[in-house]
């Protein structure tokens, strides 16, 4: 059986390499070819195709893998431990500060030691099929974080053990799927053989992924076998909800943010009530325009502890004494296209409303964007993201990571926010952790550096025959 899967929310992804799985683009086709450590299945269970045995004992700080026998590459060459330690290891090799990662025992004398890969932390040991991990703090849920796709699995043939670096242009894959091809519109996917005992049911033998803008979706009839996936965001902004049936559409909880983050050496964003102003008129066009979206000063969701209520934020600006700080100051803009988000086009009219200089940008890359930014010829930029319900605390700290999201920059100096990062990360008492986690989140609204617009879902659509999506969790989250 074969699956068309039509992804209208993001790009065509530009890279093979787990390390580059932190961007959204890459991260379906990384789940596709490689297998991580541990999955999450359909039931927000956690299970693998790796391990026999994957534990965490809060009270020695450590983690225990048992990988399995004879699993192997679509090559046909075997999965070893130390090919799943190896990507554990690339982690910490260029990730030192990532959650759990960096908690890991012995990493500072290692890194010292200048050798790359080619020697382990002593606090990550492989002994025959054993993975034996041992951190210094405790932590609430660290398994999960090797579900994620940058732990993904791959040869060490694959990877220069001097520098890290991934030395193959792809790897084979140790995940469901090989690649059949690859062109500029569509990635075709095919079931690896011999695949025992899969964590999860796989019910195709053929996935397409198809790269297209939803509204070349919304006029057409969706093909029995086909789902299109995207954002709420992108859906509001079509004609799609006038177009396609309720029974057709199939809606996750609202996960995902939209939000903007400041270069703060740009007047009149360098004093945080002009940013806290700034936010709260884009928040108000938003609702204006699309009053059935979740409009929040709130960088959490509420399926999260620590949600804060939009109107339980203490404002620290006057809206007439500010209005003039705005007038003939320079902002530059993408110029508006069939892309723009609803943020993108809010912060259009109020820039224009405030009397500020706009200068257009035509279509520049994203890597353009990121130095523009940076640079401050750009003053704003826009990040969307989202935290699991399964571990907040660690998504949380990899939202934060240093070098991860370059659009937040500007908060890796932020001392106080990483001590209330690291006590919010270790806090295993829900009650404590609530409390951490409203207090970071006004801390965050205090300095609006981020600014948190919206609260979105992901939407599937599927033809009016097909009842259930049988996908991955990994594709359907």
């Amino acid at each position: 059986m074969e699956l068309n899967y039509v992804i209208t929310d993001t790009s065509m992804p530009d890279s093979f390499d787990p390390l580059q799985a932190d961007k959204t683009i890459n991260l379906l086709m990384m789940r596709m070819l490689y297998a991580t450590p541990i999955e999450i299945s359909k039931e927000n269970i956690l299970t693998s195709n790796m391990l026999d045995v994957f534990k965490y004992d809060d009270i020695t700080k450590t983690i225990i893998f048992k990988v399995k026998e004879k699993i192997s590459y679509s090559d046909g060459s075997p999965i070893s431990a130390r090919d799943i330690a190896l990507a554990i290891s690339r982690m910490i090799y260029f990730r030192p500060t990532f959650p759990v990662i960096k908690d890991i025992a012995g990493i500072e004398e290692w890194k010292k030691k200048e050798l790359g890969l080619r020697t382990f932390p002593e606090g990550l040991k492989i002994d025959g099929q054993i993975i034996k991990i041992t951190l210094m703090k405790s932590h609430l849920n660290p398994l999960f974080r090797f579900c994620l796709e940058l732990f993904s699995i791959i040869p060490e043939k694959c990877l220069d053990l001097n520098n890290g670096k991934m030395r193959c242009k792809q790897a084979p894959s140790s995940g469901y799927y090989v690649l059949d091809s690859i062109n500029n519109e569509q990635i075709k996917f095919s079931l690896r053989e011999n695949l025992l005992n899969t964590a999860e049911k796989i019910n195709y033998k053929k996935i397409i992924f198809s790269y297209k803008k939803l509204v070349e979706i919304c006029d057409k009839k969706i093909p029995i076998n086909t789902i299109v996936s995207g954002a709420e965001i992108f859906f509001i902004q079509s004609e799609c909800g006038k177009k396609i049936k309720s029974h057709q559409i199939h809606w996750t909880p609202s996960a995902r943010f939209s939000s903007l983050v400041f270069n703060p050496k740009n007047s009149p964003f360098d004093k945080k009530e002009n940013r806290q102003f700034f936010s709260d008129q884009v928040r108000n066009i938003v609702k204006s325009n699309y009053p059935d979206l979740i409009v929040e000063r709130s960088l959490f969701s509420q399926l999260l502890p620590g949600y804060v209520d939009y109107q339980e934020f203490d404002i620290n600006y006057s809206a007439k004494s500010l209005v003039s700080n705005f007038k003939n100051k320079k902002i530059s803009l993408i110029k508006r296209n069939s892309k723009s988000s609803i943020t993108q086009i809010a912060v259009e009219e109020i820039a224009k409303k405030l009397l500020m200089s706009i200068e257009y940008l035509d279509s520049p890359s994203n890597e353009y964007l990121d130095r523009a930014f940076i640079s401050g010829e750009m003053p704003i930029d826009n990040l969307s993201s989202g935290f699991w319900a399964q571990d907040p605390t660690g998504d949380l700290a990899m939202f934060f990571t240093p070098q991860l999201h370059l659009a937040l920059t500007f908060l890796w100096k932020d001392e106080n926010l990483y001590k209330n990062l690291e006590d919010v990360e270790h806090e295993s008492n829900l009650f404590s952790l609530k409390d951490k986690m409203e207090k970071l989140n006004k801390d965050l609204f205090e300095k609006s550096l981020i600014a948190p617009i919206a609260h979105f879902r992901r939407f599937f659509i599927t033809s009016s025959s097909m009842s259930t999506l049988n996908l991955p969790q990994s594709i359907t989250s």
